[in-house]
């Protein structure tokens, strides 16, 4: 069987081209053709609110317009942090989609930064909320076609597949652990007593593949969305417990890319966060630089430490 699905992949899989800048979304002609029956809808990236308005309200609903088989909108556990428990149905978003549309569309990037915040309240971030703000968007165009919205949880490297501990890029907690393992990040504001719900990405793939099969054959009404958290509730982990675990691997099998000894903490106080970022990070960083200088080569140290300061 695991040959047969292995042989058989790349012809069943197919990427989609699209542009996701402008608000006009044009699949290509091929995608258009061979790509008729199951789309899951993943894009992300750090980006602004205003071109998260792009990627997670007018790219779903121009998109599943063309597919009939089974969309499945991949959302994250997170979009409803605010809520607790957080069960599979949707909650009310922190704004109306179509407002927030008409709000990107009519203020510029400057003022948005400064409103940013106020925008937000008790959101933690753009993220979260542009997603939250996205599930409703689903939710209103349910009546197109089959569709679902998939949930995981923090996706962390391959379990197995294609390889152990595989993944193609640094963001998130993959980020900070190689960054720890670097010895390039030491601290990290964070309570490590707090759980994380990190599951690994192959895990999450199938997971998403069986939701769309689901959702296409199972799926009775647009009244009735299914939903899928994919998360590790049953088998939990703290961010301590998380560091404790990779730290004892990075002094094992430290990296060959290690600038410095691996010396890692959680700290839950900003202030003391802030402290350690000045004594552990730009200190070091700046005697470092100023090294580089004086033998005449280029400094690289206090740049790579911005992106920790928040």
């Amino acid at each position: 069987m695991e040959n047969y699905i292995h042989a058989n992949l790349i012809d069943t899989l197919k990427n989609l081209t699209q542009d996701v800048v402008t608000t006009k979304y044009y699949l290509d002609k091929i995608s258009e053709q061979n790509c008729q029956k199951l789309n899951f809808h993943c894009i992300d990236s750090e980006i602004s609110l205003k071109l998260r308005k792009h990627l997670q309200f007018y790219s779903p609903a121009t998109v599943l317009r063309r597919f009939s088989k089974s969309f499945v909108h991949v959302s994250t556990a997170y979009a409803n942090c605010l809520q607790n428990p957080i069960e599979e149905k949707f909650y009310d978003p922190p704004m109306d989609a179509d407002k927030f549309i008409d709000l990107m569309d009519s203020i510029d990037e400057k003022l948005l930064d400064d409103i940013t915040p106020q925008l937000l309240g008790i959101w933690p971030n753009t993220y979260v909320y542009t997603k939250s703000i996205a599930e409703n968007v689903v939710k209103k165009h349910a009546d197109l076609i089959p569709i679902g919205i998939f949930r995981p949880g923090i996706v962390i490297p391959t379990y197995r597949e294609p390889i152990c501990g595989w993944i193609n890029n640094m963001y998130g907690l993959v980020g900070v652990t190689a960054g720890g393992a670097m010895g390039l990040i030491r601290t990290n504001h964070c309570d490590g007593s707090m759980k994380v719900s990190v599951v690994p990405g192959d895990l999450t793939t199938n997971a998403l593949i069986v939701s769309a099969w689901d959702i296409a054959n199972n799926r009775r009404s647009s009244e009735q969305i299914p939903i899928y958290n994919y998360v590790s509730k049953d088998n939990p982990i703290t961010f301590e417990e998380l560091k404790d675990m990779s730290a004892k691997y990075m002094l094992s099998v430290p990296t060959n890319e290690a600038i410095w000894y691996y010396s890692f903490r959680n700290t839950k106080y900003r202030p003391i966060h802030l402290f350690y970022t000045c004594f552990l990070h730009l200190l070091p960083a700046f005697i470092i630089d100023m090294i580089a200088l004086c033998m005449i080569k280029q400094p690289r140290l206090i740049g790579s430490n911005d992106q920790f300061i928040d």
